[in-house]
């Protein structure tokens, strides 16, 4: 009797990548008391990934004034809320999934 031979199941490892940015924030400027409004879009695997922003080297929500009035929405864009002059410097976005170093973008604003 012929036997039959049957390959083991190979399972491919999972396949892992760190975030890249593929939407980065853009340069704005807004009149005081306007909301502002930055894109930050990443991909990566697994996409549990989590959006910090930060404002010239401080974490958004560790800046007194401005930890009230900032929103992190889930797609990474970030929300400032009736802006102030003081609001004014350099925005940077680092998603992150825990895999490797987090890549960063970062675009001004202005509030005039």
């Amino acid at each position: 009797m012929l036997g039959t031979h049957s390959e083991p199941n190979l399972i491919s490892p999972a396949r892992t990548c760190p975030p890249f940015i593929v939407s980065p924030p853009e340069n704005i400027t807004v009149n005081i008391s306007q909301d502002a409004f930055f894109t930050c879009q990443a991909e990566a695997y697994p996409r549990n990934l989590t959006y910090t922003w930060f404002w010239e080297e401080d974490n958004v929500f560790f800046k007194n004034d401005l930890k009230r009035r900032v929103s992190i929405l889930i797609d990474g864009s970030l929300i400032i809320a009736q802006v102030k002059p003081e609001d004014s410097g350099k925005y940077t976005c680092a998603p992150s999934n825990s895999l490797g170093r987090p890549p960063t973008a970062s675009a001004f604003l202005t509030v005039q």
